[in-house]
Order: C-alpha cells, then structure tokens, then sequence
C-alpha cells in the first residue's frame, strides 16, 4: 500500500484501478485511495465494466447530468439571492410537499393552496432556521399570487440589474377572509413540516395550533369579547378596531416565532402565545381601552391631587409617601407636601401630545435605539422652561444657566426649596455649591447629609505608593498620546479642561498641584477613554473623606423594581438610559483645580487643568449622586401620583411605567429630566419588557432577573481557557475573575456558597504567584461551569410560597456492604426505601471501612431522593416561577449545619451537596434541612432498616438511583 506521500500514491493509483473507474472518479487521490481501501468492491467494479462497457456510459452521463444540474441549481440560487428574491423551488419539491400536505387534508382549492413564490420564502425561512411571521397581505395563496413583475435598472457601474416586485394581496377585512389568509399559513407551514423533518421545531405541527389560533383571535377571547352591562345583569360586545385586532395577531405570531428561535417547537410556540396574559395586555387590551377613551372624551384629565385630612404614619400636614423613587442612587421613599399649582403636570403632558402624535410607537422606536436625538427640539424644550419659570418666585434667574454645566440649577433649587428638600441649598446657596463649584473633599471633608444619605462608616484603605506629585503617565496613555489630545481639545471646547504650562501651574498652586498619572482605554471607534489615576503617586483619593455612604441600587433594588412593577397586575413597560458623562456634569471651584491636572505626554510642559469632576478622582462619585438625587425627586414631584419607579446607578437610568397611560406617562418622566437640562445618550437607550442595567439583565416578562449573556459568557469562557491550560493560572488573574464572580454572585446566589474555597485560596497566596489551582478549587470550577452552560443566567424575583411546616424526613443507615436510603412524606404518607451497594454508589464506599464512614453524606443523598420521589423537583412551569423555602427532617445535625452554611469541602459531601444545589436551583427550591433526635425520627429510621410494617404498601414510591439527575457527581 502506498504510504502518504501525493507522488507514491498517484502511482498506486494508476497502476492498480481501471482506467474508466480512475476517469469517473477525476483527479481526486483522496477517492481514489478510498475506493482502493476496499479491494473486493474494486475487483467488482473492475470486472463489470470489463463485461459490460454501457455501465460506463451510463455512469459517466448520469454524473455529468448530475453536476450540470447541481451547478445549475447553484447559480439559480446565488441569481436569486442577488436579486433579493427567495430561491426557486423546482416542481417536484413543491409538488411532493403539497401532495403530503393533501393526503391529510384532502385536496386544496386555489384560495387555500399557498402560492409558489410564498413556499419558496417559506421554505429559504425553514432551512435557514429563520423563521418569520408574514404580514396578512404577503400570505398568498394560488388565487390571490399573479405573476411577479420583472423589472431592470442600471446600477451606477453600468450593469444592468434585473429585480422582481414582490407581489402583496389586500389586508382582509372581515373575519371570513382572515380565515382564509389563515388557512394559507397553515397549509405552507405544514408543507414545510412535510419535506423538512430534521426540523427539530417543526416536530409534530399539526393544523390544530392554527386553527386554535384564528379561533382565539375570532372568539370571544379577542374579537368577539364582552364585558358585563352596567346594570350586572348579562353582556355585550366590545367589538374591537380590526386594525387593532389584526395588529394584535401579527404581533403573536411574531412572538411565537421568536420563541421558534430560542429552541421551541411552532407548535408549542403557537400555543404559548395565545395564552399570554402580558402580550394581551399590551397589544391588545390597552390600545382597546385607550381607542375607547378617545372615542369618548377628547383628552383624560389627571387625577386630582389627594390631600389627607387626618394625620397618621407620616406626621405633618399632606405629607405621605409615594411611588417615586427619589433619592438617586439611594432609593427609597420620600415624603412631599404638594402646592397647589406647581406640580402639575399639564404643560408638560401638553408638549408630549403635541409633538409625539403616536407615543406608544415613539416609545418602541426610543428603546429598540431608532431615534438618534430628542423628539422635543431645543425651542420646544426652552418654551416649557420659561413656563415653569412663571410658577416660580423668581422666573428670570430659573432660566439662568450656570457655566460649564448643563442644568438648570437656579429653577431647579427654587423648585426644591419650596418642596423643602434637604439638599436644595446645595444648588445655589451653599459656599461650594454646584452653582459656583463643589470641593474636591481635600482640604476639608465632603459634607454631610443625614436626610439623604447613611453615615460612612468604613473605609476602604488605598494603595501606598511612593508620593510623586508630578506622575509618569502609563504605557497606554504614552502610546495614544494623540488621540487623548484630540479628546482633551474636546472637552476644552465644552468648558471642562484647559491647558497650561507647568511652570505657570506651580507658581499658581505651589504644594498644591498634583499631575496624575494618565492611561487610556482604546474604544472600537479608534477613540480613547482617558483614565485619571488620582490614587498612585500623587496621593489625591488618600485625602478625601467621605462623611455620606453612597448606596448604589443592587440586586435588592433591582429584584423590587421588577416584583413591585409585574405585581401590579399590569404589563410594565421600561426603558434604560445613558446620561452623557454623568462626572463631567459637576463643577469643581476654582481653588481645587490644581489636584485634578494631567498631561497627555509625560515628556511634555503643557499641563491640562480639569475644571469639572473627574473619573479617578474619588470625590467625583459622590458630587454626581448628590446632584442626580436633587433632579431625580424633582422629577418625582413632576409626575405628582401617577405610578413609575426609577433608580440611577451613576449614568445609567432606569424607569419602570404601567397602566393605560404608561407610554405617554415615559414621555412625561423623560422630558422632566430635560426640563432641568440633563443630556441623554439617545442612541443608547434600551428596554421594552426586558433591559440590561449596569452588567444586570431585567425581564419584566419573565418576572426575572440576572446577569447579562455576555457576562456570562465570560465566566464560561475563562474557565474553559483555564481547564485549557491545566488549571495554571497566576492568581492576580484568579483575583480577577473572582471579583466577577462576586458581582455575578449578589443575583445568581445558588453561586454564593461555593465561591468559598476559591476565595480561601485567593487570599492565601501572593498575587504574582503563578501555580496549579488544589482540587478542590479545580472542582468547584468545573461545578460551576456545568451551572452556567445549562443553568439561565436569571433568577425568579417573585415572592415566594413559603412552607414552613416540615414535608418530609429521612434517615440513611450506612453498612460494610450496603447503603439504605429511607424517607416519608408528612402530609401524604407516601414512602420510599432504596437499597444501594458498592456498584450503585462506588464513592461512599472505602476499602476496609465500607460506608459507614460516609454517613452525612448518604444522608443529604436521602434528601436529595426525598425531593425526587415526592415530585419537589420535577419539571414544570409552575417550579420553574416559583421560589419555595421546604423544610425537611433529618437526625443528623452535619447536615442541618450544612442546609445553613451551603458549603463544605469534605469527600463526597461536597460533590452531593454541589448535585442537590444544581437540583434545587433548577426547581427554583430553597431547602431548610432541621435536625431531629433519632428518637422522633423512628419511621424514617425503620424504613432504612426495612421494616415497612407501619406503612401502607400503595403508598410505596418506586425508584431506582439511575432515575436521579446526577450528572454532576458522575462527572466528578
């Protein structure tokens, strides 16, 4: 046999295969040493085309035939896809899908059959795996299709190009036609399920989803609903808006579509749709409602302000809580006493109307980023201001707009005061206001303020480094010295920094000037993000006290935002907002300007002065929170006691609205943030029913919340790159991760427990030390890992159903050759015993000690059978939405121990308890394990013992060990 080399194996070719057979076959050596490999079917293959030479020709013309035809297939494709048409689907494709489809349904007519052009998109749609939801008018059937038209321009390189018009039907307007168009979609999606059934989503489809479907839309559920009379006597018909009828059944076909994309069936798809409540809501029940109060009244008018009469909780005249949140970063309530004109809100909802003609559209295209700038110019914006100045004490110097920073500080003190704020004399009044320039926190400390913030009581101790007051700029910065020219040159142009010569600057300052050294990110666009280190070197953050404790809204706040808005019974909707350089938006005085300098080339004189607060310089967080406080409880005041809850974490905006008026009720909320001259990123605006804040992902849909894909991805990934190298790793970068892992930690808190041998280890070993990870840490790892490639990133934030008697208990006796797992249900009475040996579970077992020494952990084992066998951990739905709190008996007290700690590092006990935390976060179950006394747990204890006298027979739970989900402890 010849050996790898091309040359050798040509000439084995050539000289041990026919030469007919070495012409079919072509050039190819790979074949030709393929089809030699097996000599018997070459000596037959060689013999009949000796005896029979026509075999040849009918070969050779059957695979000319074939690559003529599968070239041409080829270029009839590519032709189409330039044209921007779907391929042309050959006859006898279209033909054996419609006749599968009629050996069912029995023959189709014209106005049922889908046209060719509508099964050739469908079916480009299908082996693509994208499927799409067509509008009515593009659902042709034979009847309704005419022949597309072809048309041809020349492009502006002189060819010419030949383009077809797609080819589009009428709307239906009555509800027979719709059946129609349905039927239409039927037949060419189960003409699809026909002819591709590796498909795994078109798997079992069948007409009934459809026709369920077009049922749902034309019953008494949508189209034909009916709400009581007024007299509670009997019923009558709504009869909605088609348009809002049909609207409303294109949007559930598109989400079902894509669920279709997340990995369901189309069956089931169409099934889920119809039973969401949420998409009702929104797509239909509102803009039903909201048609209604059109049809009956030219505008609604706001509820009137509500003043108690009595005093109660909250003592003081009118004073009591509201919705809004309205301490910026802090959260919580806040208490208002309302005037009689100043809050309302008509001029603003007036602006709203009159320049936002559809808000619930507007409102789609802000978060799905489709608007790139303010749908309120600067004129309309400007107008409402000089309105709102009029109901102020002293509407001229409202209007006033402070240098080198974008607000309204003047009005929007005025406002606040006679709000009573606690804070409002910071705007204006104050020595070192925002008005006239905040201190850096150097030379005497950040003030306090007991009404908005907590004390600060801890302190974060920085690194000491060697005190240089003049810095040696980073490599990064070095080496983008240019591009970070180009930036400071912008933000001189905006009033914030200016450049000097050292010189000069030491003169002015003396002791006081600090140079800090820079570095700088490079963005995709090929622009920097400068870096002010204010820590290293010149020592500036070493200085700063705080007095205030920020508190940053978190998993805590985040998880409420979404129970408190989903529990309202309404389908919130939520946007996320970017505020353009949120730090930069804080004057500093003038005093203060020689700590915050910089240079964009070490080697250089010129010196650049920040004016205003700086990313680096640790007082620069608290200013800004301090500020987006003061403007988030004047828009609260704003929106009066319409329901809405927000909360800013530095630059990052989130609000959540509901009810009838939610859209319209987002304008308002969003042009009070520029009423008082806040600047939004509007090209990054996001949200909808879901939204990512601040690394966090929300599902106001879902009910849930998490972490987002690309968070999670990055975890995954640098443990797999780690598994890669071994589990050597140098532990600055282990350090890292860890911290992720922590941040990842505070919303996926099944993660918590385990995170503690890797941070035991991190802590006890230097940061330049590059060695193997312990097994154990290497374990947990590949625990966690396993979590997250099939575990969501979110978590249920619902309230959950909390059981706090006992369910069941169970007890496991440990032998030299066998291990007797028992337990009973309190409630039920059914019962399990389940004997294991050696063979079933090899890792409680030791040589010469048999399992006696693994007794706690074939008693969480038990538990674990205990969840199985009384169906706490089955699949379905209702365990996935719902947290539950069980509490189960067991007489060993390592186990009650280890239901409270979550974690251990003892063999195997730390693989079981790693099996039963996958099981419990999968069936969103939190599990008390309670000690008992042996002598209370007699009949767990008697069914590890086998004695079964006292328990019913039928009631026996039947199972054996392989019926467990123990993927991890295998793997381990």
């Amino acid at each position: 046999m010849a050996g790898p080399d091309p040359v050798a194996q040509r000439a084995f070719i050539r000289d041990n295969m026919d030469s007919d057979l070495q012409y079919i076959l072509g050039n190819s050596v790979q074949w030709g040493m393929t089809v030699l490999q097996s000599g018997r079917h070459v000596n037959m293959i060689s013999h009949s085309l000796q005896t029979r030479p026509q075999i040849v020709h009918s070969i050779v013309s059957a695979w000319e035939t074939a690559k003529e035809f599968l070239a041409k297939e080829i270029e009839m494709r590519a032709e189409a896809k330039v044209m921007g048409q779907p391929r042309i689907l050959q006859i006898h494709e279209r033909q054996a899908m419609l006749r599968a489809v009629e050996a069912v349904h029995g023959a189709l007519g014209d106005s049922e059959c889908p046209s060719s052009d509508y099964l050739s998109l469908k079916a480009e749609e299908t082996e693509t795996n994208e499927p799409t939801a067509a509008p009515l008018d593009e659902i042709l059937s034979k009847q309704a299709a005419s022949s597309s038209q072809l048309q041809s321009s020349v492009d502006p390189s002189g060819h010419i190009r030949v383009t077809r018009n797609k080819t589009k039907s009428k709307m239906p307007t009555t509800t027979e036609e719709f059946r129609k168009v349905m039927k239409v979609e039927m037949y060419a999606w189960l003409a699809m399920a026909s002819r591709y059934r590796a498909k795994h989503w078109l798997h079992g489809l069948t007409a009934e989803p459809f026709l369920k479907f077009t049922e749902f839309i034309l019953g008494e559920r949508v189209y034909g609903v009916q709400i009581p009379s007024g007299t509670g006597e009997g019923s009558h018909k709504v009869k909605p808006d088609w348009t809002i009828v049909l609207s409303f059944e294109h949007k559930l076909r598109k989400e079902a579509m894509k669920k279709v994309l997340e990995g369901h069936t189309l069956a089931d798809s169409l099934n889920a749709v119809i039973r969401d409540a949420d998409l009702k809501e929104a797509f239909f029940t509102t803009p039903v409602a909201l048609k209604s109060a059109i049809l009956s009244e030219s505008s609604w008018q706001p509820n009137k302000w509500f003043r108690p009469q009595t005093k109660g909780q909250f003592a003081g005249k009118g004073k009591f809580p509201v919705q809004a949140k309205g301490k910026g970063k802090t959260g919580g309530y806040f208490l208002l006493e309302h005037p009689e004109d100043l809050g309302a809100i008509d001029g603003i909802r007036k602006a709203v109307q009159t320049h936002i003609s559809d808000v619930r559209k507007a409102a789609f295209k802000l978060v799905t980023g489709k608007l790139k700038q303010s749908p309120f110019s600067a004129e309309v914006v400007h107008a409402l201001r000089e309105e709102r100045a009029q109901l102020l004490p002293d509407p001229k110097d409202a209007m006033v707009v402070d240098p080198v920073q974008p607000f309204l500080l003047r009005g929007l003190a005025q406002w606040l005061k006679i709000f009573e704020d606690p804070d409002a004399h910071w705007l204006v009044d104050a020595v070192d206001s925002f008005s006239s320039g905040v201190c850096l926190g150097v030379e005497k400390p950040l003030p306090r303020s007991p009404q908005v913030f907590p004390p600060k009581i801890k302190h974060r101790k920085l690194d000491d480094t060697e005190f240089a007051p003049i810095a040696t700029n980073y490599a990064s910065a070095q080496m983008s010295a240019k591009e970070l020219e180009a930036k400071f040159k912008e933000e001189e142009g905006l009033g914030r920094m200016f450049p000097s010569k050292l010189g000069v600057l030491k003169e002015q300052y003396a002791d006081r000037l600090r140079v800090a050294a820079m570095a700088a990110i490079v963005k995709p666009d090929g622009t920097v993000r400068p870096l002010h280190d204010a820590t290293h070197s010149v020592m500036v953050n070493h200085m700063i006290k705080y007095q205030d404790k920020i508190d940053c809204p978190g998993p805590a706040e985040i998880a409420a935002i979404v129970r408190e808005s989903t529990e309202t019974g309404e389908a919130p909707f939520c946007v996320s907002a970017d505020i353009k350089a949120a730090h930069r938006l804080v004057k500093v005085r003038e005093s203060d300007w020689g700590y915050m300098c910089c240079r964009t080339d070490s080697s250089s004189d010129t010196v650049w002065v920040n004016r205003t607060g700086t990313f680096g310089v640790a007082s620069a967080p608290y200013w800004w929170a301090k500020l987006s406080g003061l403007i988030g409880r004047f828009v609260g005041h704003v929106m009066q006691q319409y329901w809405f809850l927000h909360m800013i974490y530095v630059d990052d905006l989130h609000g959540s609205f509901v009810g009838h008026h939610k859209f319209e009720l987002l304008w308002i909320w969003l042009l009070a943030f520029e009423l008082v001259g806040t600047p939004f990123g509007y090209h990054k605006f996001g949200g909808g029913f879901a939204s990512d804040f601040v690394g966090f992902r929300i599902r106001y849909d879902l009910v849930e919340v998490g972490i987002s894909e690309k968070r999670g991805k990055w975890l995954v990934d640098w443990i797999k790159k780690l598994e890669a190298n071994r589990y050597v790793v140098q532990v600055r970068d282990f350090s890292e991760f860890l911290g992720r892992l922590g941040f990842v930690s505070q919303l996926l808190v099944w993660l918590k427990p385990h995170l503690s041998p890797l941070f035991a280890w991190g802590a006890a070993v230097q940061g330049g030390t590059v060695c193997r990870l312990p097994e154990t840490v290497v374990i947990t790892l590949q625990y966690i890992a396993a979590e997250l490639n099939t575990e969501s990133f979110l978590v249920s934030v619902k309230r959950p159903l909390v059981f706090g008697s006992e369910q069941f208990r169970t007890d496991a006796k440990c032998t030299d050759d066998r291990v007797v797992l028992g337990g009973w249900e309190l409630d039920t009475k059914r019962w399990f015993s389940l004997s294991l040996t050696r063979r079933d579970v090899p890792w409680l077992f030791k040589d010469g000690m048999g399992a006696q020494w693994a007794s706690t952990s074939a008693e969480l084992l038990a538990s674990l059978c205990a969840l199985h066998a009384f169906g706490w951990i089955e699949e379905s739905s209702l365990r996935k939405s719902l947290s539950m709190v069980l509490v189960g008996g067991t007489d060993n007290r390592a186990n009650e121990a280890l239901s409270l700690k979550r974690a251990t590092t003892k063999w195997p006990l730390m693989a079981v308890n790693m099996q039963l935390s996958s099981a419990l976060a999968r069936a969103r179950i939190y599990l008390n394990l309670s000690w008992r006394p042996r002598e209370q747990n007699v009949e767990a204890d008697d069914l590890t013992n086998e004695r079964f006298d006292d328990f019913d027979p039928s009631m026996r739970v039947n199972f054996d060990l392989a019926d467990l989900d123990l993927a991890i402890l295998d793997k381990l």
